[in-house]
């Protein structure tokens, strides 16, 4: 059995992005704000 999954449309979905054409950083990097959280406990 194969499942697939519609990740370009999940991307581009505005529901889940905002501006989906746009490139944002802290939108796709979850470690930069772990790590400052840890940094700074």
């Amino acid at each position: 059995m194969r499942v697939a999954f519609p990740v370009h449309a999940i991307h581009h979905d505005t529901e889940y992005y905002p501006e989906p054409e746009q490139f944002n950083p802290d939108c796709n990097c979850v470690i930069i704000e772990y790590s400052t959280i840890e940094l700074n406990a």
